[in-house]
């Protein structure tokens, strides 16, 4: 049981991402500066996604399962069998900002936030509009990363070990160890994790990192590949006050070396407000209000 667990923690930590195909060009450049970033303009126009809510056949009702034997293509014409999850998002995202989706639970945020991300992919989706990267549409061409809301570390490492546990996955040859430990080093600094560097993550059971800086380590996971894009997903839910204001804070400085960050976010603080450069608001899968 524990293998596997730690091999699902070894996937989610990079264990997939050596093709280029999933990182995009030029992976990590052998001499990996974290303020040397390519800039990427994210726009989204007219953005619309629809489910199918038709149930499958094998949980059809026979009357239902016969009808659509008879008639296969009824069901893909039957504009009521599809519910809206996004409709019409128009929106923009400079590089060297960071953008909030926000919106109470169902309002399309982390759907918006995976479309994007290329990260929503089903028979049942019907998505139309566009999402491009400095105007190309596959963000496989570009150096991005995504942060998942639930941190996925393994308890008994430290933050060092996670991290460099991470970079022996993400970072293939020819990047030297040498040249892994030493982006390691640059991502603690850059991230704060300088004081609980060597204290072991924990869990439930055992006492360790604060969620706070588990956060900021989920975080640092995904920096090691240098991205262009982040996403964030929900990255301050389950923190106190100070720790979701110093995560944005984080995320904010990430932002002004050149990158684009976009997180979605459920409920912003009063000071985190003035911490974003865009907001997206979404309720029920429409915008409200797209700009600075």
């Amino acid at each position: 049981m524990e293998s596997k667990k730690e091999l699902d923690i070894a996937e989610e930590s990079g264990a997939q991402t050596t093709n280029p195909e999933i990182l995009g060009q030029d992976i990590v450049p052998t001499t990996l500066s974290f303020n040397a970033v390519s800039p990427v303009d994210v726009w989204v126009h007219n953005l619309t996604v629809q489910i199918d809510t038709t149930p499958p056949i094998w949980q059809a009702s026979p009357a239902q399962a016969w009808h659509r034997l008879l008639r296969p293509h009824s069901k893909s014409d039957d504009a009521s069998s599809y519910k809206t999850i996004l409709d019409g998002v128009d929106a923009h995202m400079p590089s060297g900002s960071i953008t909030a989706i926000i919106g109470s639970s169902g309002s399309g945020k982390t759907s918006l936030l995976n479309v994007m991300a290329g990260r929503m992919e089903s028979s049942r989706l019907k998505i139309s509009g566009s999402t491009t990267f400095n105007g190309d549409s596959n963000i496989a061409h570009m150096r991005s990363s995504y942060v998942m809301q639930q941190d996925v570390l393994i308890p008994t490492l430290t933050v060092r070990e996670t991290l460099q546990y991470a970079a022996d996955l993400r970072l293939p040859p020819p990047i030297t160890q040498a040249e892994r430990k030493a982006i390691v080093e640059q991502v603690i600094l850059e991230l704060g994790l300088k004081e609980c560097t060597d204290t072991t993550i924990g869990n439930s059971a055992h006492k360790g990192c604060s969620g706070g800086e588990k956060r900021r380590t989920s975080i640092g996971v995904q920096m090691l590949a240098n991205p262009s894009v982040l996403f964030c997903d929900e990255p301050t839910t389950g923190l106190d006050a100070t720790s979701a204001y110093q995560i944005i804070r984080t995320l904010k400085g990430l932002a002004s070396k050149g990158r684009t960050v976009i997180v979605s976010i459920h409920a912003p603080r009063s000071e985190i407000w003035s911490l974003f450069d865009h907001v997206i608001l979404l309720s029920r899968g429409s915008p409200l209000y797209s700009g600075p």
